[in-house]
């Protein structure tokens, strides 16, 4: 963690949305850690809180969009055969294909949540042929619902509580772990109701 601070203090907002643009097209980062020690630095007054919300929104967009785009020119064969190295295998394209069909809006946004899914649902969106204005509209969505409230919490817990850097990762997956827990219960409850009718 502290070669991070390190590189966050060097390279500042350039570093946040390099990091969360190839994040989000597949190359492993802990985003969600990330945004949140962003949020710790503006508490500790060392990154500006406007210009952090503008480098990892468009950080976060620039990467949903990008490989929407991939997804799209590229097309199915291309990420049936290729789609391994980002863990998009046909069983996980299969499944997202079959949110975006039901539900587009709903399955771009929780899926921003869910590691691992955030990845390739921006590809799949474009094998999807999801039209780019609506998918565009949903990214950003998505985008600004991910990364205020783990931006928010960061520069709250950074200046109110002074949570050390190194708390950062923890708190990230808390957070998401807390989101996928939540989703789960409102499921959950969706399919009782629906069984009693």
């Amino acid at each position: 963690m502290d070669e991070v601070v390190n590189l966050l203090e060097t390279y500042g907002y350039v570093l946040i949305i390099v990091s969360l643009f190839f994040g989000i097209v597949g190359i492993p980062a802990p985003e969600e850690s990330l945004i949140f020690l962003v949020g710790l630095f503006v508490g500790y007054h060392r990154l500006s809180l406007g210009l952090s919300i503008i480098s990892t929104l468009g950080g976060v967009y620039a990467g949903l969009l990008a490989a929407y785009a991939i997804g799209r020119w590229l097309g199915y064969p291309f990420m049936k055969r290729f789609g391994k190295f980002i863990g998009l295998t046909e069983r996980n394209l299969e499944v997202v294909s079959k949110g975006f069909n039901r539900n587009a809006f709903r399955t771009v946004v929780i899926s921003i949540f869910l590691p691992g899914v955030r990845q390739l649902s921006p590809y799949v969106a474009g094998v999807s042929r999801v039209p780019f204005k609506m998918y565009s509209i949903y990214a950003l969505v998505a985008t600004l619902v991910w990364v205020i409230p783990f931006l928010i919490a960061g520069r709250i817990l950074g200046s109110v509580f002074h949570v050390g850097p190194e708390a950062a990762p923890y708190m990230g997956i808390g957070i998401s772990v807390v989101f996928i827990i939540y989703l789960l219960w409102k499921n959950r409850k969706k399919l009782r109701l629906k069984s009693r009718v």
